[in-house]
């Protein structure tokens, strides 16, 4: 699980009162798996992804993917009404989670009460806990690329810090040397920390495991998720910086690919880029176009099957990389041993 953080000075507003019942799930295969909906514009119809073509199912729940509506104002606004429980106009089923983009706050909701409070409404209008991309301020002169969990009830509760930040673009490592090629470097004018503990979290009892943008590239951040226990795979990412090119195509194609290696279902959270619900076969069952708000509401179910690449980890790969090496050392023996052989004759 992710630390427990508990930072600042937020409170619950004394004027609201108790969160909203949430109703109980549906019995394992038959109930609605897991949803996802964004406050947006436009709203997509529901498409079921039928967990009985999956062996290894777990318990199925719901949950919802917020997409903001614009990447330069993303501090989060209350749910979309079609996502909130009995809200007038609702007609989806009630989310056991909502998923936010990476960045979804970029104002530390920690240490801003306002931000607290919009994300603290959002929570209660749907019922339901929310995966709150945020930057964080800390520790120390760091900031902290972190999801967290917030609860409608609780309010902030278990978190998970991006491992693997980027190198000069999150952080600048050995920023003088750098500086010597371009003082662009010091557009990055804090240094993002990289955390330490495996990203999987509970959310609204949907066990999930988070990676933060292109943390789905890394094999080992992927398979700790997985061996962790998580049912799903979130990829929570922020593309506004890479505008209408193919990098958010290219991240969805890698999401893809884990979803078929590990066999889960891969929600893809962007401020900007492509948003989009991955089937465990690689098929997309939901998506958004650049810079274009939308919802989805999507049936999903947890799996504990484990795959064959999933057991077989980086095996392959390293087979495949002795087996070139040798055919390049095969291959180049007799020039070699001809060479000797012609200086002995000397």
């Amino acid at each position: 699980m992710g630390r427990q953080e508990q930072r600042g000075a937020w409170t619950r507003p004394a004027d609201r009162g108790p969160p909203p019942r949430r109703r109980a799930r549906g019995p394992v295969g038959r109930g609605p798996g897991l949803a996802a909906a964004a406050r947006a514009v436009a709203h997509r119809g529901r498409a079921h992804v039928d967990g009985r073509r999956h062996p290894g199912r777990r318990a199925a729940g719901r949950a919802g993917l917020q997409r903001p509506a614009s990447c330069r104002a993303r501090q989060p606004r209350p749910a979309h009404p079609r996502a909130r429980r009995g809200g007038g106009g609702g007609e989806e089923p009630q989310p056991d989670a909502v998923i936010w983009p990476e960045n979804s706050s970029d104002i530390d909701p920690y240490t801003n009460a306002d931000a607290a409070r919009q994300i603290d409404r959002a929570a209660t209008a749907i019922g339901a806990p929310i995966l709150v991309g945020a930057v964080v301020q800390g520790p120390g002169e760091f900031l902290s690329n972190t999801a967290i969990v917030w609860d409608p009830a609780d309010g902030p509760g278990d978190t998970y810090v991006k491992r693997h930040p980027v190198p000069l673009a999150e952080y600048v490592p050995a920023r003088d040397f750098f500086r010597f090629f371009s003082d662009k470097v010091d557009l990055v004018r804090r240094n993002f920390i990289a955390g330490d503990e495996v990203g999987v979290l509970d959310v609204g009892g949907v066990r999930l495991g988070d990676l933060i943008c292109f943390e789905v590239v890394y094999d080992g951040l992927v398979h700790d998720v997985v061996d962790g226990g998580a049912g799903m795979i979130v990829v929570q990412t922020n593309n506004a910086t890479f505008g209408y090119t193919d990098e958010s195509a290219q991240q969805l194609a890698m999401s893809r690919l884990r979803a078929v290696e590990f066999g889960r279902t891969v929600v893809v959270a962007a401020t900007s880029g492509i948003s989009a619900i991955v089937a465990p076969d690689g098929s997309i069952a939901e998506s958004s176009e650049l810079f274009t708000p939308d919802v989805f509401v999507e049936s999903i179910a947890e799996r504990s099957s484990s795959t064959v690449a999933r057991r077989l980890g980086s095996v392959p790969e390293w087979t495949v990389t002795a087996v070139g090496v040798a055919a390049l050392l095969a291959a180049a023996w007799p020039g070699v041993r001809a060479r000797r052989q012609r200086r002995a004759a000397r």
